[in-house]
């Protein structure tokens, strides 16, 4: 049996303000026409499908669309959780319509963990879907009060779902979870505030494969048959190094699993560059992929005018600057410890001076002054 593990589009994501929507929908296109020359006995989608739980109608539209051509012009059955991101009850709206279409779409949790059965005779293998599981929501669906913490809601969850498989088939769990052992990268929302609701790869013993989502890099954990597939595309600049694409799931007459990783490719990269300001708009005028996302790590001391502008004029797509900070920066040779020990008052006053050469006067001190008190309060008053 031959599966495609994917996860995370995370479909409406923008980056720095740019919307990434035109770029996804290109990928998955790619990741279509992957799935048409694949044939694969079923695509698996392990939640963060949407980027936020009430998405635009753009992004509806997008996912309708490829669902309707995985499921009806490929016929390939295509089976779906919500993660952390999606609203489990939109995206679980209509399921039990769509499943004679071959669509399987799990959103809120349940008390009895849905089972989908894939191919028939030996050649059968159970998936069990297990969506998000928040440990409050986890703990009233299962009418279990014992259920404390992520570790507790996805054990029960799996604990369940496997007694529904047959004994005797191959088990494949789809899981949305941050497991224990796992490399994260910026563009991931935190499981738990204050923590990172962490599970270890233990709640799934039982099962053959664990087709994850949450984290964006493609990794296995532990073992090759406990892994991330990734993230559809670069959406941080702490995955500039990343190949994004999806996970070939082969289960072998012998039972045996083996995954292959397969590349799929953004219209734009997103890639940094590094120099002085000059350096790297030279380089930029002989640059072949100059329309990709860029981030510029700029070496430059001092303060550069106009900085992005410049860089936009050699890379229209350019998306941040980062500036590297030495022991010893262009404030008077102040270094970067004390300057984390000054106050915010006197940090603006230098940045002040750097910038117009000059020193705040009474009322322009009495303005700043009364700016930061105001963002402390807005600060004090958010709930923690």
């Amino acid at each position: 049996m031959r599966l495609i593990h994917t996860s995370d589009w995370h479909i409406g994501r923008q980056l720095h303000g740019v919307s990434l929507l035109e770029d996804q929908r290109a990928v998955l296109e790619a990741f279509l026409e992957l799935v048409a020359n694949e044939r694969p006995d079923a695509v698996i989608i392990a939640g963060d499908i949407y980027d936020r739980s009430v998405p635009s109608k753009e992004a509806v539209n997008v996912l309708s669309s490829v669902l309707q051509q995985l499921v009806l012009t490929l016929k390939v059955p295509t089976l779906v959780i919500a993660g952390n991101h999606d609203s489990p009850v939109r995206l679980g709206f209509l399921s039990g319509l769509l499943e004679p279409a071959g669509l399987f779409m799990e959103g809120p949790v349940s008390d009895t963990p849905r089972v989908v059965t894939l191919g028939s005779g030996d050649d059968a293998v159970d998936v069990a879907l297990l969506p998000f599981a928040d440990p409050e929501e986890t703990r009233a669906a299962l009418g279990d009060d014992a259920i404390r913490g992520h570790e507790a809601a996805l054990r029960a969850l799996a604990k369940r779902a496997l007694a529904r498989c047959h004994p005797e088939r191959k088990k494949i769990a789809v899981s949305h979870a941050f497991v224990v052992g796992g490399t994260e990268s910026e563009s991931e929302r935190a499981l738990v505030v204050g923590g990172s609701g962490a599970v270890p790869a233990d709640v799934f013993e039982g099962f053959d494969y664990v087709a994850l989502g949450h984290l964006h890099r493609p990794q296995h954990i532990g073992t090759a048959t406990v892994r991330y597939s990734g993230s559809l595309m670069k959406y941080s600049f702490s995955e500039v190094a990343h190949d994004k694409g999806v996970t070939i799931v082969e289960i072998g007459d012998d039972g045996a699993v083996t995954c292959t990783h397969r590349a799929l490719k953004s219209p734009r990269d997103l890639r940094r560059v590094e120099g002085t300001l000059e350096a790297v708009l030279e380089a930029g005028r002989e640059d072949p992929a100059r329309d990709d996302d860029i981030v510029a790590r700029l070496t430059d001391e001092g303060v550069l005018f106009n900085a992005m502008a410049r860089l936009q004029e050699v890379y229209p797509n350019a998306l941040h600057i980062e500036r590297i900070m030495h022991d010893a920066i262009v404030t008077g040779g102040t270094t970067t410890a004390q300057v984390k020990q000054q106050t915010t008052l006197a940090l603006f006053q230098q940045f002040f001076q750097d910038m117009k050469g000059a020193e705040l006067d009474d009322a322009q001190r009495a303005v700043v002054i009364e700016a930061i008190e105001a963002a402390r309060q807005d600060a004090a008053e958010v709930p923690a």
